[in-house]
């Protein structure tokens, strides 16, 4: 898509890692595998209104058929999350309806008494599709799929994985790398290789400065920008800004910052 261009890869051994078009992949490249992925919609809301705490609140409606939902704080703003929702198994844009975040909101403002959000307060809308327990339903899978296609007749060293969500995924991906090495053989990594270091400091000051990598001393901002573009496949100046960094969503100037970028970074990104 960037040049227009094709390019083969080949191996040995290939991980359908794609999401919620893995199930799609698997199909095209040899069945159809129901159980690998059912999607349902999740969607999270960033809202133009102060923390209401310096940590996560749990709160849940008294409705009948609650759902607990949390509320916490995220770049000085109100992060809400998550709605769960049945979608169909189509390949349709995973955009929850107006009705369903008005739903959202009507939840969050019964479970927190004062809350009083309104639509206008919603800066962005996070959404996305995770694999569900079941098929038409809203309740997200709570365990990961991985299989083997070379064992049910399938092509030879091609494998489908479907996580659960981010905060399981490193786990998911050793699962799979130690079924990998177990059926062909292969020895294990090195505990360096297994656990490579962070791209940035874990501490508190460097969380505040990682959440916020526009700010600070050119030198330092320049040092943290290139770190993702030589560990993250950068391929331009948006992809940089609106898919690397967590800070997008609060940068007020997307302009201003795609020329702070260029400035300090020049031509190790495309404009």
């Amino acid at each position: 898509r960037l040049d227009g261009r094709m390019r083969r890869f080949a191996g040995g051994r290939v991980v359908n890692a794609a999401g919620p078009w893995a199930r799609a992949l698997a199909a095209r490249l040899d069945r159809d595998l129901p159980a690998l992925f059912q999607p349902c919609l999740a969607f999270n809301l960033l809202l133009d209104r102060a923390p209401i705490a310096e940590v996560a609140v749990a709160v849940t409606p008294k409705v009948p058929v609650a759902h607990t939902y949390f509320v916490l704080p995220w770049k000085g703003r109100l992060l809400a999350g998550t709605f769960h929702a049945p979608i169909a198994d189509e390949p349709v844009d995973s955009v929850p309806s107006e009705a369903q975040v008005a739903q959202f909101i009507a939840d969050l403002n019964v479970a927190v008494s004062g809350l009083a959000i309104t639509r206008d307060e919603v800066l962005h809308v996070y959404g996305g599709r995770l694999p569900a327990r079941a098929p038409a339903s809203a309740d997200a899978a709570t365990r990961e799929v991985i299989h083997d296609h070379g064992v049910t007749g399938g092509p030879r060293g091609f494998y489908s994985v479907s996580g659960v969500k981010f905060t399981t995924a490193r786990l998911v991906a050793e699962k799979t790398l130690k079924r990998i090495f177990h059926h062909d053989g292969l020895g294990p990594a090195t505990q360096a290789a297994r656990r490579p270091p962070p791209l940035f400091d874990l501490s508190r000051e460097g969380l505040e400065c990682a959440g916020a990598p526009l700010a600070g001393p050119a030198d330092v901002v320049a040092a943290r920008l290139r770190a993702l573009v030589a560990n993250e496949s950068v391929m331009n100046v948006d992809d940089l800004l609106l898919r690397r960094l967590d800070s997008t969503a609060t940068i007020a100037n997307l302009a201003a910052a795609r020329q702070q970028v260029l400035r300090l970074l020049g031509p190790e990104v495309e404009g």
